[in-house]
């Protein structure tokens, strides 16, 4: 590919020290290592959306849920946020100070969240299937699926998604 284009930009010290210190290890170009970040960067958050993988798209969100269920047969509420939400599921952020883990046998119980979309005018629960787990700085992220989503509840959740 031929390289006919230049881009010039301002940046403070601390971050040309950082790049040419990645690049005197890469045995690189400081010019060349940053064409990489770039372009790395714009094939993971800017792909066309005909490459999505998930039946149904999400909707970032940050809404305040309390969740049931995070220890097997318990009954105390702990906070958490929803981080995106689409039809078949969500992304939820709890501390990890709550040692949440998938069972290794696959029987996970459902969690239920209590929460209020924005701009509703009551709460809702839905009872979720922790589907996977990822630590993330200080949270825990939990993708789980709806395990009995009600109509009603159901409506209320895609009317959302799509205004």
């Amino acid at each position: 590919m031929v390289k006919d284009r230049t881009i010039c930009f301002r940046t403070t010290e601390d971050l040309r020290d950082t790049l040419e210190g990645i690049s005197m290890k890469q045995r690189r170009s400081v010019s060349s290592l940053i064409e990489e970040i770039l372009s790395s960067c714009l094939k993971e958050k800017f792909r066309p959306a005909e490459q999505e993988r998930r039946r149904f798209p999400r909707k970032e969100a940050n809404i305040p849920a309390r969740i049931e269920g995070l220890i097997p047969g318990g009954t105390a509420l702990y906070e958490g946020a929803i981080l995106d939400i689409s039809l078949s599921g969500m992304r939820i952020a709890i501390p990890d100070s709550l040692s949440f883990k998938l069972m290794e046998d696959g029987t996970d119980t459902p969690v239920s969240l209590i929460f209020k979309l924005p701009h509703g005018n009551k709460p809702m629960t839905i009872q979720c299937m922790p589907r996977y787990t990822q630590h993330r700085g200080t949270e825990t992220h939990i993708g789980a699926s709806y395990a009995n989503a009600d109509f009603a509840s159901y409506q209320v959740l895609q009317d959302f998604l799509i205004n």
